[in-house]
């Protein structure tokens, strides 16, 4: 049961990881613009961009905003934002070691592009106190994220609002 509740207010890191996706809608993009999180600069000694276009600051704002949200629904606007927060600093992170290695954006890194938000989330929360993640939980969260990611990938995919169906 303690479990199921964690779970439970584990979705503003869910819906913030989601989000960001509505960024690229063009009623958005025209009205407010999309710029990328590291403004098209690269690292001098790679000559690298830092994370490339798909990390914007209007998708990171919409992120948070819908996570935060979902927190606030939840009664807890704070664990909202710091799981929020996570989620999208997890994925961040990636970002720029998938640019590092010379990934191409949208080319899948299996369990990584997945499980990204969740390690950022349950690390931004844990000096707030909100979880208490035993081992065996943390791998059972990480389990079920899988198929429910790759299940909203797709569905994002099929509706046109995803470019890739992961």
């Amino acid at each position: 049961m303690i479990f199921l509740l964690k779970l439970w207010y584990f979705l503003p890191a869910a819906v913030a990881n989601a989000a960001p996706v509505f960024a690229r809608h063009p009623f958005l993009k025209k009205r407010i613009g999309n710029a990328p999180l590291d403004f098209g600069k690269t690292l001098p000694y790679d000559k690298k961009r830092i994370l490339g276009d798909g990390k914007t600051f209007l998708g990171t704002f919409l992120g948070l905003l819908f996570g935060t949200l979902a927190g606030a629904l939840q009664g807890q606007p704070l664990l909202g934002l710091a799981l929020s927060a996570g989620a999208l600093l997890g994925d961040i992170v990636k970002s720029f070691f998938k640019r590092r290695a010379g990934l191409v954006r949208g080319k899948p890194v299996v369990l990584i592009d997945q499980l990204d938000f969740v390690f950022g989330a349950v690390l931004l929360s844990l000096p707030f106190g909100f979880f208490d993640w035993t081992i065996p939980e943390f791998l059972l969260l990480c389990l079920i994220v899988l198929p429910l990611h790759r299940l909203s990938g797709m569905f994002g995919y099929f509706i046109r609002i995803k470019r890739e169906p992961w």
